[in-house]
């Protein structure tokens, strides 16, 4: 069960909103299940980062990363570390992080393969 499905549609609504998205973009995000489901997981993890209120320019930060990776969270755990201590600021630096998290990824992947791939040979 997701952080969005435990949720009633009044109560996500307003959680969307306590990050500073319009009431009419908070409606709109809640239909969109997957995006939801993310960016629900995402505020619940960085009111848990954050003392205090999230403000809005985390909030749209939160968003962006939620739409940007949706239905993947545990894929922006990192990133939101660096969002909630405000290292990442601005949607350029959270392109940046994310196009290089995915870099990583996949250098891991890669490596991972050869290795695999060496100890099947060595057999």
């Amino acid at each position: 069960q997701t952080a969005a499905s435990s949720i009633m549609a009044e109560d996500l609504l307003s959680l969307f909103q306590s990050i500073g998205l319009s009431e009419v973009k908070a409606k709109e995000t809640a239909k969109n299940v997957t995006v939801s489901a993310t960016l629900s997981s995402l505020i619940i993890e960085a009111k848990s980062k954050v003392v205090g209120e999230l403000d809005k320019a985390v909030g749209s930060l939160l968003y962006h990363l939620a739409t940007r990776f949706k239905g993947q969270p545990d894929r922006t755990s990192t990133i939101l570390d660096y969002v909630c201590a405000r290292k990442i600021s601005s949607e350029q630096q959270l392109t940046g992080a994310r196009a290089t998290h995915e870099c990583d990824c996949l250098c891991i992947a890669y490596v991972h393969m050869v290795c695999v791939h060496v100890a099947c040979v060595d057999v």
